[in-house]
C-alpha cells in the first residue's frame, strides 16, 4: 500500500503539472500496485506480468460482480503504451482514461481494505 501512496502522490503531482502522459502512467502503476497488494491480501500469487495481472483482472471482476474492472485494466494498459510511445493518445483519450482509472484506485483501495480486514473474503 505504501508503494501505491507514492506512486498516487507523482501521478498528482505530474497531472498538476499538466504533464498528462507521464501522469497517466504513475496512475497505471498505482493500480498495477494495488492489484498485486490485494492479490496478495486474498492468498494469491500474481506475477507483475501483464498477462497474468489480465487473469487476476477478469477474476477479481467476477467475484465482485464489476464489469467495469476490466475496462478499468484496459484504459490501464492504453495509458501505460501511450507512456512509450508518446502521442498515441491525444489529450481528451488520455484524460478519459484518467478518469476511470481513478475511479478504480479508490474501488481497489476499498478492496483492499476490506481483503486485510477478513470482511471481504
Amino acid at each position: 500500500m505504501e508503494e501505491a501512496e507514492e506512486l498516487f502522490a507523482n501521478y498528482i503531482a505530474h497531472r498538476r503539472r499538466d504533464e498528462l502522459w507521464k501522469a497517466g502512467e504513475y496512475l497505471w502503476a498505482t493500480f498495477h500496485a494495488l492489484l498485486l497488494a490485494l492479490a496478495r491480501s486474498l492468498g494469491e500469487e500474481v506475477p507483475a506480468k501483464h498477462g497474468a495481472i489480465r487473469r487476476f483482472v477478469l477474476k477479481l471482476a467476477d467475484i465482485k460482480g464489476d464489469e467495469g474492472l476490466m475496462r478499468a485494466f484496459k484504459d490501464g494498459e492504453r495509458l501505460h503504451a501511450n507512456f512509450y510511445h508518446p502521442g498515441l493518445l491525444d489529450d481528451e483519450e488520455v484524460l478519459e482514461a484518467i478518469l476511470e482509472l481513478e475511479g478504480y484506485v479508490d474501488r481497489l483501495v476499498a478492496w483492499l481494505e476490506e481483503a486485510r480486514s477478513g470482511a471481504g473474503r
